[in-house]
């Protein structure tokens, strides 16, 4: 999770900052990152392909994989804070 998070702050820094070098090594970080969860079951491979292929049809072939990469990583990164968050708002509505 930590190596995750790493992965994708240095690709969105790279990509604010202009540096393509630290753009890429990020998005590649996280392209590993992804083929070690679809390789383990963990990734869906319907929304891993279709999220590659449509940020490759946008972006072109080079920046099109490494943002498709960050976007499953965010998702994967931000999904379990959302799906708790929800349940800790519930609780409050039960306490009105």
């Amino acid at each position: 999770m930590l190596l995750q998070i790493a992965a994708v702050l240095w690709a969105i820094v790279g990509f604010f900052s202009g540096s393509a070098s630290v753009f890429i090594a990020g998005g590649l970080a996280c392209i590993v990152l992804d083929i070690v969860r679809l390789s383990i079951r963990q990734l869906n491979p319907i929304l891993f392909a279709s999220t590659y292929i449509l940020c490759y049809m946008l972006f072109g072939i080079r920046d099109g994989i490494i943002v498709g990469s960050i976007i499953l990583n965010t998702m994967d990164i931000i999904t379990p804070r959302i799906k708790t968050m929800s349940g800790v708002l519930l609780e409050f509505d039960k306490l009105d």
